[in-house]
């Protein structure tokens, strides 16, 4: 995290480990991530579109944040021994999780819920994020749709891109 000119912060999240750059359009099958933060449609098995699940990954690392470290295992009742089992080749059925985790997203109400369950920062903006993009796949907002320009991402006097819209931060 690095002040800004204007007192404010600009975050970078980073994770190279198992970096690509996707084509538009295309898809993988590659089994990458780990719950929380790995989105459904990677958890089944795929085929996923790539920048979607990088989206799906974004929002549950706000709603981490906002609504507490552990807000989404409690909100969709996934025990983290439920995910570490996932990788140890011991739990073969990620194709029910991935529709559990999928259903509970897919009630209205459910991502002010689980912003809320462990007391976190209750937010009207942070929701609205958490609604676009925990979603369907087809159905996902992009991060590009919160920075006010789908062709090129904000940027501020320094040159520096901005996440503005519905969550500034």
């Amino acid at each position: 995290m690095q002040p800004e000119a204007t007192g404010s912060h600009s975050v970078r999240l980073v994770d190279f480990r198992i970096a690509m750059k996707g084509k538009e359009g295309a898809t993988s099958e590659a089994m990458c991530g780990y719950l929380p933060c790995m989105s459904p449609e990677v958890l089944s098995g795929g085929p996923y579109f790539p920048t979607h699940a990088d989206c799906w990954s974004a929002g549950v690392v706000l709603l981490e944040m906002a609504g507490g470290k552990g807000s989404f295992f409690r909100a969709v009742q996934i025990h983290e021994e439920e995910a570490t089992r996932i990788f140890q080749g011991e739990f073969a059925d990620g194709e029910a999780l991935a529709d559990r985790i999928h259903r509970y997203y897919q009630t209205p109400g459910n991502h002010a819920a689980a912003l809320a369950c462990m007391g976190g920062i209750q937010s009207d903006d942070i929701v609205n994020v958490l609604e676009h993009v925990l979603q369907l796949e087809e159905n996902r907002a992009t991060m590009d749709q919160f920075t006010g320009d789908e062709e090129t991402p904000a940027q501020d006097e320094t040159g520096q891109g901005l996440v503005e819209g519905a969550v500034s931060m």
